[in-house]
């Protein structure tokens, strides 16, 4: 709904903008044809341009971090529903009024469909002629011509022929029924009913114009015009009727001076506002992760990683969202998705569900909802320097979440052993320099439920780095421990667990891990998602 109140708002602002320029710049000129096409283009410009959308891609340096803060999230707080959705109330009266237009467009094609019938017919050339006994303004509609062969003398009958002929002979029904098409699409919007009323009334002066210099009198044509002017209203809009309400400025047109070839000009003022449009309102701008890259040697902890990342926030808009999406697509195969969207009467976001899934089997969700906006999160992807994925997951920067660290074995099954089997050691802070890391090595001595907090720091000149790894005393506290969801008996021994299993751990502490799991968190937790079997 609201992209669509998007969509409508661009569409009316450009409308708006070819109307203006026409009544400021052209309407007193006398390129009547020139003014069918401007006018014409103008519609069609009004509904297609806010579709198209400018791309433009800056390029942003990677951010060095010191955590790698994947994290899969849940967070099922209430939803409170608004009790006023007024992106809902405009799509129903906007609805209501495009039913009700249609409908009565319909009616009118019925009511000119029954007079047709009681005419009588004759062709005459490729003009159907259709006389009628009924007292009716004479008009066209396509190729067929009708007026009360009793009501006019023949003069006038020759000058309404030759006018109406202009009519059949130029398509003029059609610009007719694309004007009434406009004021129902966008019946909500005045300048829409304006628009229409210029289109039809530059059409009389195309069919003026070239009547008279048919009939070579331009006196005797406008005498016919005042004498027979408002005697008969037309029934219906999508018609081309001689006679109207526009007679005077009809005349004054007639008798108006020839314009300059010069003023031809006026019709491009319109470019800049079209490049403005495009510019100011529809124009995405995208940040792209620079790719970087680094060697080492087969000694060396491998640092050639490449980072795609996107963020998501309280103002990201549906549109923006499938952007996003299909960026991660293209480059990386990783399909992400959102769903669950619920906004307040901002149009913010309360409330999203991220999932992702990958070539490989690896998936994710992120699931939110509250009753005030969301806080910023990222969706990042690392691969390795042959486009395997190194790490994928949703990343928040808020305090409490940098106490938390999610590694998945599933992401890169080559370091499933030196990432998950873990032996006691009795130290604070284990510092291991990449540098000098070997497979396999201290890792074994690592027991997985000592383990407090894990930050990768790398070197400046983006080689090298160390990764910290904080634990507990071997004397504190046990931690809570929760597998695939469910909590574990008091005194679970960690030994058990088969680290090849071992999908992803997730090690929370202080005020994260209360806030989640309350009380008996306080000792902190640990989290572990199992392979699926």
């Amino acid at each position: 709904m609201e992209n669509f109140f998007i969509y409508f708002l661009k569409s009316s602002g450009l409308l708006v903008a070819f109307w203006l320029c026409f009544r400021i710049f052209l309407k007193r000129e006398t390129f009547f044809q020139h003014h069918r096409v401007f006018l014409l283009f103008g519609v069609f410009t009004s509904f297609l341009l806010p579709l198209f959308q400018l791309k433009k891609i800056i390029l942003v340096a990677p951010q060095p971090s010191q955590n790698l803060n994947f994290l899969i999230a849940s967070n099922s707080a209430p939803i409170v529903e608004e009790s006023i959705n007024w992106f809902q109330v405009f799509i129903v009266i906007y609805t209501l009024g495009v039913t009700l237009l249609t409908f009565r467009f319909i009616i009118q094609l019925i009511s000119l469909k029954r007079l047709l019938r009681k005419c009588e017919m004759a062709k005459d050339g490729k003009y159907t002629i259709a006389t009628t006994a009924e007292t009716v303004n004479p008009f066209s509609f396509f190729n067929t011509i009708v007026y009360n062969p009793k009501m006019y003398d023949d003069a006038a009958i020759k000058a309404i022929l030759i006018h109406e002929k202009v009519h059949v002979d130029q398509k003029h029904s059609i610009d007719s029924i694309i004007a009434n098409l406009l004021c129902i699409v966008q019946w909500i919007n005045p300048f829409a009913w304006w628009y229409k009323k210029d289109i039809v009334q530059n059409l009389e002066f195309i069919a003026d114009k070239n009547s008279v210099a048919i009939l070579e009198n331009k006196r005797d044509y406008q005498y016919l015009l005042l004498h027979q002017s408002g005697q008969y209203q037309p029934k219906t809009t999508i018609i081309n009727p001689f006679f109207n309400s526009l007679i005077k400025k009809r005349i004054v047109m007639l008798n108006q001076s020839k314009s300059k070839q010069f003023n031809l000009i006026k019709y491009a003022l319109i470019t800049p506002l079209l490049a403005a449009f495009l510019i100011f309102f529809n124009t995405k701008t995208i940040a792209q992760v620079k790719e970087t890259a680094s060697t080492s040697t087969d000694q060396d902890f491998q640092i050639n990683l490449s980072q795609i990342e996107i963020s998501i926030d309280k103002n990201s808009s549906d549109e923006n969202l499938t952007i996003d999406a299909k960026y991660v697509l293209d480059k990386t195969d990783v399909d992400l998705k959102f769903s669950r969207i619920k906004r307040n009467k901002l149009g913010e976001i309360i409330a999203i569900k991220a999932t992702y899934k990958s070539e490989n089997g690896q998936s994710g969700t992120y699931n939110i909802a509250s009753d005030d906006p969301i806080e910023p999160f990222n969706f990042s992807v690392v691969m390795n320097k042959d486009k395997t994925i190194k790490a994928i997951g949703f990343k928040k920067n808020s305090i409490e979440d940098q106490n938390s660290f999610v590694f998945s074995t599933d992401v890169d099954s080559n370091e499933t052993e030196s990432t998950s089997s873990f032996q006691t050691v009795t130290t604070n802070t284990i510092t291991i320099d990449s540098d000098n890391i070997e497979n396999d090595s201290i890792f074994k001595n690592i027991d997985v439920s000592t383990i407090k907090k894990i930050n990768i720091n790398k070197n400046k000149n983006g080689k090298g780095g160390k990764i910290e790894i904080e634990i507990n005393e071997k004397n504190d506290p046990n931690p809570l421990v929760i597998i695939d969801g469910k909590e574990a008996s008091p005194g679970f021994n960690l030994d058990t667990v088969d680290p090849d299993n071992i999908a992803s751990i997730n090690v929370l502490k202080d005020a994260s891990a209360i806030s989640k799991y309350g009380a008996k968190a306080q000792n902190g937790v640990i989290e572990i998602i199992t392979k699926k079997k």
